[in-house]
């Protein structure tokens, strides 16, 4: 529907604009099917310009300062306008112009007129370099190549600090989610309730399970700001978090580990393998009388690492498996922690059936760099 509204807008901003300036054109030129077509040309530029600038680059200047978004927007819609301008300009004057006098300032005259640009601050007159019926068409398209240098320079700008931005963001994001689904009131105190349970009937273990929830708050109290960490401390640090949900469940959860890795010290995105394991006894157990199975298998092929976490739970319909991951879900924030951070995307990808359970795939294509 947005999208709808958005086309029909830019549409009729399209016909306004357009008529207007073809209406101030037929003041000069007489053809009107020639003035139709430059106006058209004008409005169409403009609109496609202000549209994409207003889609990658305004709408990614929220982190500056309320002072630094106006100049940059400032700067951006001046030069964009400037930008639109120049180019109806010189589709107007390729329009206007004999083709003869059009075919000799690009074969003859371009490359020349180019060295000779470059030549002028050791003051050379510009009368110098070509004609001066010749001079405005020349002038113009050079200027429209500095126009595009500087809105490619400033985007690129805009775009670096809006992705170290979002990656701040989504790290405290992570942490924040983690803290809240792993140490909410319910899971320290099932968790200590369970190992208080064992204090009488297996001290040893309830010790054990003592030791490995201190080490998981541990964890992820050190390592959840940071944006990587190797292999082996992130399965170690699931693997506690498995042994806790043992202890809870007993013989109603089952989870096998297959690890075939070679590089142990392979550094991946932090807290990536736990929300998945999470997510299967949180949404993929329906019935809690029937055993979940869950299986993590790591694999390293010669370009990248697979992680799958599968289940044999309730699975997710077709409907709702087409809109994960949601904005608010936990799967969210790793696939858009995967995108930032290797600029590729459906590195997270779902696999689900009704009644026979779902499976969580992450491709780590190199190497996470911390």
């Amino acid at each position: 529907m947005k999208l709808k509204v958005n086309l029909y807008v830019s549409a009729g901003a399209v016909l306004v604009i357009g008529a207007f300036v073809s209406l101030l054109l037929l003041i000069r030129i007489d053809s009107w099917l020639e003035s139709l077509l430059i106006g058209y040309f004008y409005a169409l530029v403009l609109v496609a310009s202000l549209h994409l600038v207003m889609r990658y680059v305004i709408s990614k200047i929220t982190i500056f300062s309320t002072v630094q978004q106006w100049l940059i927007r400032s700067l951006v819609y001046v030069i964009t306008i400037s930008f639109a301008y120049l180019l109806g300009l010189m589709f107007q004057t390729f329009v206007l112009t004999p083709f003869e006098q059009i075919q000799e300032i690009v074969l003859n005259r371009f490359w020349a007129t180019f060295v000779q640009l470059v030549s002028l601050p050791f003051d050379l007159a510009l009368s110098q370099l070509l004609p001066e019926s010749q001079q405005p068409i020349i002038l113009t398209f050079f200027t429209i190549l500095i126009f595009i240098g500087i809105i490619s320079l400033l985007g690129s700008y805009v775009e670096l600090k809006w992705r170290e931005n979002k990656q701040k963001l989504l790290r405290d994001r992570a942490e924040l989610l983690a803290l809240k689904s792993q140490i909410e009131p319910h899971f320290l105190f099932n968790s200590l309730n369970t190992i208080a349970s064992l204090i009488a009937s297996d001290p040893q273990k309830s010790e054990q399970l003592l030791i490995q929830l201190s080490e998981f708050l541990q964890y992820m109290s050190y390592n959840a700001r940071k944006v990587c960490v190797p292999l082996g401390d992130e399965i170690s640090f699931s693997k506690k978090y498995c042994n806790l949900l043992l202890a809870r469940f007993d013989n109603l959860l089952e989870i096998s580990w297959n690890e075939n890795f070679r590089q142990n010290n392979f550094l991946v995105p932090v807290l990536i393998i736990q929300p998945l394991i999470e997510n299967c006894v949180r949404h993929g157990w329906g019935d809690r009388t029937r055993a979940l199975k869950i299986k993590i298998t790591i694999d390293d092929f010669d370009n990248y690492l697979l992680i799958c976490v599968s289940d044999n739970g309730q699975g997710i319909p077709a409907r709702i498996l087409e809109k994960l991951p949601g904005s608010n879900h936990a799967l969210a924030n790793i696939a858009e922690r995967l995108q930032l951070m290797y600029k590729k995307p459906n590195l997270l990808v779902l696999e689900s059936e009704v009644n026979l359970g779902t499976a969580a795939k992450i491709t780590i294509p190199e190497n996470c760099h911390a």
